[in-house]
């Protein structure tokens, strides 16, 4: 009955071995980088308000970014005025730059505070803070992003295809 202990217990330390090896082997992933493009409200189903946000992602890395899913919060004036999750991403491919969409719901309370401190404000620019969560196949953990700045109101309304 010891023998046995004894060998399972060998095998465990083995598989626990060998799995940090691979996990040391797998090569470091560089965060890729995020723009922001623009955010345009919609009319969804049954006339409600949604916001397109538009971004463009930067992928530092050799292998492709096989995104699983992305989460995403747009605050301007410190203001949360959308925010959405997603299944439906492309793949990042290596070395390379996507433009991608992301639909989300709008906060209509907190868009007119936001809407009220741009009128308030003398600057034609609007701080902007963009949250973003992505989901990465085969990676082990979420990657957390953010992003903030000044974009011109006219910016933040006009669509680049």
């Amino acid at each position: 009955m010891e023998v046995k202990v004894r060998n399972a217990f060998i095998w465990v330390v083995f598989l626990i071995a060998f799995a940090l090896v691979g996990c040391a082997g797998a090569p470091p992933l560089q965060e890729p980088e995020i723009r922001f493009v623009s955010l345009r409200p919609v009319i969804g189903d049954a006339g409600e308000q949604r916001f397109v946000v538009t971004l463009d992602v930067v992928n530092p890395n050799e292998q492709a970014l096989n995104l699983k899913g992305v989460y995403y919060a747009v605050r301007l004036q410190g203001h949360k005025v959308a925010s959405g999750v997603t299944d439906d991403v492309p793949v990042i491919g290596g070395f390379s730059e996507t433009r991608i969409q992301l639909v989300g719901s709008v906060d209509v309370a907190n868009s007119l505070r936001a809407a009220l401190s741009v009128m308030e404000s003398p600057s034609s620019k609007v701080h902007y803070d963009l949250e973003l969560r992505l989901s990465i196949e085969s990676w082990p953990f979420p990657l957390r992003l953010r992003e903030e700045g000044r974009i011109a109101i006219a910016d933040l309304v006009r669509y680049q295809p």
